[in-house]
């Protein structure tokens, strides 16, 4: 009954323990999946601060460039619900985020326990961040949170402050007009040509030159009727967003700028041919040589094989040619496998099949049936040395009087 007490006495102990460390850690992991008063989970968030709220500058002004780095600097003003308490002041960056943060980086994200004062006002707080690469008006959106209530399941109180930031190009008087800025498609896919379209002209002067720029390098568009410019070889090499910004200079060298985005994406199953097997039929113990050829617009990432529960990478050989040396089981009967082929971009093609599998030790079909054979002749045999040992023991008592 003590050695029970103790055990108890040690679980409750080490409960209380993690709970501590649940409290500990809880609030600063949970500042980047910040959702302002939807904020849920392990925390309640009380009302947005009647009073207190961050006042933020940006060093670059409102008009930004794509991907322009500048400064954000935050002051945290009249939150006095947070006067000498833990306070974390940033930018919460989790899915969906708040505002259009989740679109620009950050250096810090965050502050953790800046000083605030009586009046609840902090000093001058400096965050590096780069703007995105692609046009479009932006909300930011800063978050101040008293932190020393905010772990594990209890509540706290905040306060938040917004910037709202144009990303385009400043306007320069007689730079170039652009205007209908339009693309082959918003969705494309993998292996496929983008052509991008735009018309500019210019009232002072002439335009001289236009430029697209994506992937770091800069391409020319190519004159078309009127006003309307083409590029028409963008032949994207991998998944996920791509943008690009247009340059239109005029003979004055005054520039005007727009840009835009679509989406790459990957559907199309990867492709195997040549698939060979030494034999159908093999002896046991002896091995079975497995080839396929597979190719994809996105690469292949591997291939495998599986059989008896156990998953066992394929050998790239060469010329696209992949092999398996499958050292047959001493099990007579029919071996399943399973080749699987993935590529760079997470597609799969799944081809099953078997050999027959002679010469060996008589028994059934093999594959996922042969582990619940095995699994039955060792529970059978336990079970039987169980009997065997009640059994002497009866006995050895039957002599004792």
């Amino acid at each position: 009954m003590k050695n029970r007490s103790k055990s108890v006495t040690k679980i409750v102990f080490a409960v209380l323990v993690l709970f501590i460390i649940r409290y500990s850690f809880a609030y600063p992991g949970d500042f980047a999946d910040f959702e302002g008063s939807t904020h849920g989970g392990c925390h309640a968030v009380n009302p947005v601060s009647s009073t207190g709220y961050i006042e933020l500058n940006s060093s670059a002004g409102s008009d930004l460039l794509p991907s322009q780095v500048f400064t954000i600097s935050a002051q945290v003003k009249s939150f006095t619900e947070g006067s000498s308490k833990s306070i974390s002041v940033g930018f919460a960056q989790g899915n969906p985020g708040r505002g259009d943060n989740k679109d620009f980086s950050f250096s810090p994200v965050k502050y953790d326990s800046i000083s605030i004062d009586g009046s609840g006002n902090s000093g001058i707080l400096s965050f590096q961040v780069t703007a995105p690469s692609i046009f479009g008006n932006y909300t930011l959106v800063a978050d101040v949170l008293e932190g020393g209530e905010g772990s594990g399941f209890y509540s706290f109180d905040w306060t938040t402050g917004t910037i709202n930031l144009l990303i385009g190009f400043p306007s320069v008087p007689g730079a170039p007009i652009m205007a209908n800025l339009t693309s082959t498609a918003n969705v494309l896919e993998l292996g496929d040509t983008q052509s991008i379209q735009i018309d500019a002209y210019d009232i002072e002067t002439v335009v001289d030159q236009i430029l697209i720029e994506f992937n770091g390098a800069n391409h020319s568009l190519i004159y078309n009727v009127g006003n309307t410019y083409t590029y028409q070889n963008w032949t994207p090499t991998s998944v996920g967003q791509q943008s690009y910004i247009i340059y239109a200079y005029d003979t004055e060298n005054k520039l005007s700028g727009a840009g835009g985005s679509f989406t790459v994406q990957d559907t199309v199953l990867p492709i195997y041919s040549n698939y060979i097997k030494s034999s159908e039929t093999v002896e046991a113990g002896e091995t079975a040589n497995i080839q396929i050829s597979a190719t994809d617009i996105a690469g292949i990432k591997g291939i495998s094989i599986e059989f008896e529960s156990v998953i066992h990478p394929m050998a790239y050989i060469d010329n696209n040619i992949w092999s398996y040396e499958l050292r047959a089981p001493d099990q007579v009967g029919i071996l399943d496998y399973a080749i699987k082929i993935e590529d760079n971009s997470g597609n799969t093609v799944t081809i099953d099949d078997s050999l027959q599998i002679t010469g060996g030790i008589s028994g059934g079909p093999r594959g996922s049936n042969y582990l619940m054979i095995i699994v039955f002749g060792i529970l059978t045999a336990a079970l039987s040395i169980s009997l065997i040992g009640i059994a002497l023991k009866k006995r050895k008592s039957s002599y004792i009087y």
